[in-house]
């Protein structure tokens, strides 16, 4: 009878054993799923916390500056101490922007002169940028310069290139991007060029080659 009672008692033992693991492996598997959710909630506040310091500042667009004048249209004309002529600055846009002193040109068109009223260089351009004092001009885009009459060392030279700089009361002018020279001679390309406009003169600066024998006129 005692071993019979030992026996049931060791049954039931095993019996509560196995009541008691599967309670134990139950609350783990809770445990183990609260556990997850409160990392994943943890997780989500930590990346709602520093999701406003991850994101990236706001570009401001240039539209927004504030101009305070403009001209539409315009023609500006230089002269020097004695009176006659030095260039002229027309364009079709012209804005002034007071917080740098720049003046922004849409379409500008420059025309030099030398000694006489008829001018001897013209100069064309998308964009230009300026101030106030009007020392320097930078051409910006694609630029042409045009000889408008032959001289005695030039016959129509045209310069094509981009992104000039240009001392207007120098009549000077200078580019590093790639440049071609046309003239009656024939065609000259290079990187880098210099224009004197009053000595007539344009220089290529590196990686010069020519061909003279069967270029078009300009």
């Amino acid at each position: 009878m005692l071993l019979v009672t030992s026996v049931n008692s060791l049954w039931k033992l095993k019996a509560l054993s196995k009541r008691y693991w599967r309670v134990i492996i139950k609350s783990a598997r809770t445990w183990g799923i609260v556990a997850l959710v409160l990392i994943a909630t943890l997780t989500a506040w930590e990346l709602l916390r520093e999701e406003p310091t991850s994101q990236p500042s706001l570009n401001i667009d240039s539209n927004s500056r504030t101009i305070d004048y403009f001209m539409e249209q315009f023609i500006s004309t230089v002269i020097d101490q004695k009176g006659l002529l030095l260039y002229q600055l027309s364009g079709a846009y012209m804005a002034h922007y007071p917080d740098n002193d720049t003046i922004d040109i849409t379409a500008p068109h420059m025309l030099f002169y030398h000694q006489v009223a008829t001018p001897s260089w013209d100069v064309i351009a998308e964009r230009g940028l300026t101030n106030s004092n009007g020392d320097e001009i930078y051409l910006l885009g694609k630029v042409i310069i045009h000889q408008l009459k032959d001289s005695s060392q030039t016959s129509h030279m045209k310069i094509l290139t981009r992104d000039v700089r240009v001392e207007p009361a120098a009549k000077y002018a200078e580019t590093q991007q790639p440049a071609t020279l046309l003239d009656n001679y024939g065609r000259t390309d290079g990187i880098g060029a210099r224009i004197y406009f009053k000595e007539e003169r344009v220089e290529i600066l590196s990686q010069v080659r020519g061909d003279y024998a069967a270029a078009d006129k300009p």
